[in-house]
């Protein structure tokens, strides 16, 4: 008699085909996004010192060090002299293209060895080189040294550089460290967490009256954009992903006919192996929330462009989609605190409204107005906090979306 052997598929082997892989790949990807934005950034400020230079015919050390002093005090190392010099060096060796195939493929710290090499098929090789034998920056020093290049005899073309470096696995652990690790992490924030006085720090360049006053501040507001743009990419990307995870849950959940909390505990188990600490449950409910909410939508873009993540797990609560996305607009264009929110939620069902909000001497003051039991009662909140520009607001600093920064660090 033959026996036959019934397997029964259970909730973790598609939710470790699915979950934790999807966490992994955004975790990558988000990498890629910094990496991409850095290395623009100094290559867009290595041509304006470059077109500095050559236009005023002014003496470059001279030049650096000024603009070191003004700005590496705000933007903090990655802006000190020494490493303006590199990114001079990087603009007038890199185009456009080649400098596009290089943020896909290294990070700044590779730079120092890179920039002594003269022949673009050496670059092309190293880089190569880089991902295929996971080098760190000094061990790639030590194959430059050897000579690799020469005595591989090997000739690139542009056509292969592009072929080579879309399909390279990229090399993050190095990536990781220099942007959220425990040892070099905080020159990166220096240089991406939006600062509560910019308008300030230009003003009293003004007043100092200091030399080369255009390029500092072109620089100061190419580092501006640099700011937002990114950190506004990094929350978008990762309301999307909390979207997807909460999507992800549903599909699970209909194919296994399974109950979605049995999901959620499941999915929090494989994400732990990779993520530890970085998710909760309640986390994760509200990305079901979301997903349950939105389902039938592709993406839900208002909510996703519009405010972080923090702000978004409140506005869940409203069933309302309207309201949702008229607050979040509210949020985005006037700066509302997420306490104010809050308390707009809290009295969401004793009809809640916002009457006014306005900012004045750093003060956050909105009038919140709700009816209870016939009685209309008009709160005016004040909340002292520092506001800075609606183009680096704080809903737009990834260092204030705690949920997200969890994530990026993988603590």
């Amino acid at each position: 008699m033959t026996k036959r052997h019934i397997v029964r598929a259970t909730v973790n082997d598609p939710i470790r085909n699915n979950i934790e892989i999807k966490a992994k790949r955004q975790h990558i990807d988000l990498l890629k996004v910094i990496n991409s934005g850095v290395i623009n950034l100094f290559w867009e400020i290595g041509m304006l010192i470059n077109h500095q230079s050559e236009e005023n015919h002014t003496d470059d050390k001279n030049l650096l060090n000024v603009i070191s002093d003004q700005l590496s005090p705000v933007f903090g190392n990655y802006l000190q002299a020494e490493n303006l010099s590199m990114m001079k060096v990087f603009a007038k060796k890199c185009g456009f293209a080649t400098m596009s195939h290089i943020s896909a493929a290294i990070n700044w710290e590779y730079m120092p060895f890179l920039l002594n090499l003269e022949n673009n098929n050496a670059w092309i090789f190293y880089m190569e080189l880089i991902h295929t034998e996971s080098l760190a920056p000094k061990q790639l020093a030590k194959r430059i040294s050897e000579s690799a290049f020469e005595a591989s005899g090997e000739k690139l073309n542009d056509d292969k550089m592009a072929f080579m470096l879309s399909n390279a696995k990229p090399f993050y652990r190095s990536t990781f460290e220099l942007y959220f690790g425990r040892n070099k992490g905080d020159a990166f924030q220096e240089l991406f967490e939006p600062k509560e006085n910019y308008k300030a720090i230009l003003d009293m360049m003004l007043e100092k009256n200091i030399g080369n006053y255009d390029i500092i501040t072109s620089i100061y507001r190419k580092v501006l954009d640099f700011q937002s743009y990114y950190n506004h990419i990094l929350n978008m990307e990762f309301n999307s992903f909390s979207w997807e995870i909460g999507i992800e849950i549903l599909r699970l959940s209909d194919l296994l006919q399974l109950n979605k909390n049995k999901v959620i505990d499941d999915c929090l188990l494989e994400l732990n192996k990779s993520f530890p600490s970085v998710f909760d449950k309640t986390q994760l409910s509200d990305c079901l929330r979301f997903a349950t909410q939105y389902r039938k939508e592709d993406r839900p873009m208002v909510l996703l462009q519009t405010v972080s993540w923090s702000y978004l797990r409140l506005l869940l609560v409203i069933d309302d989609p309207k309201k949702q996305h008229s607050l979040a607009c509210k949020v985005f264009e006037e700066g509302i605190t997420l306490q104010a929110l809050e308390q707009v939620v809290l009295n969401e069902f004793s009809k809640t409204e916002i009457l006014s909000h306005k900012i004045k001497n750093n003060k956050s003051i909105t009038q919140i107005k709700t009816t209870e039991r016939n009685n209309t009662l008009i709160i005016t909140e004040e909340i002292v906090e520092p506001i800075i520009s609606s183009k680096n607001d704080l809903n737009r600093n990834i260092y204030k979306n705690p949920e997200l920064l969890k994530f990026l660090m993988r603590i």
